[in-house]
């Protein structure tokens, strides 16, 4: 898993700037970690489901803040599922061996924002 990772990771940092690796990064962190102590037999990308997936986000969703103990921000979580969304859309449109042939994740698995971000194009947001 790990060399299928650093492979990503090289793939990704051709498309994409730094800041936006450290949080892919940080997401697949989390992840794999996840994976590691609630499914230590797991040794491939091949052998996660989309169960596991959500199960992750179900997760995720629970955990809190070190220092202030509250629940972590929509956009916390969004990032670190995006991320994950990424590896296996990206791993199974580039057919890579070691990934699922399709991806586990869409996009309506993560949570949305609560509220439309200030100074949206969204039509709902015009004045008037």
């Amino acid at each position: 898993m790990a060399a299928t990772l650093t492979r990503y990771f090289t793939a990704r940092r051709q498309l994409d700037r730094p800041g936006t690796i450290q949080n892919i990064e940080a997401g697949l962190r989390r992840f794999t970690n996840w994976l590691v102590d609630t499914r230590p037999e797991i040794t491939s990308f091949l052998d996660v489901t989309r169960e596991d997936c959500t199960g992750f986000a179900v997760w995720l969703d629970q955990q809190r803040h070190h220092r202030t103990g509250q629940p972590y921000a929509i956009t916390y979580k969004r990032a670190h599922l995006q991320a994950v969304l990424g590896l296996f859309r990206d791993g199974s449109a580039w057919e890579w061996p070691d990934m699922p042939a399709r991806a586990l994740m869409i996009a309506v698995t993560y949570p949305r924002s609560p509220e439309p971000f200030p100074g949206s194009s969204h039509p709902m947001n015009w004045p008037g």
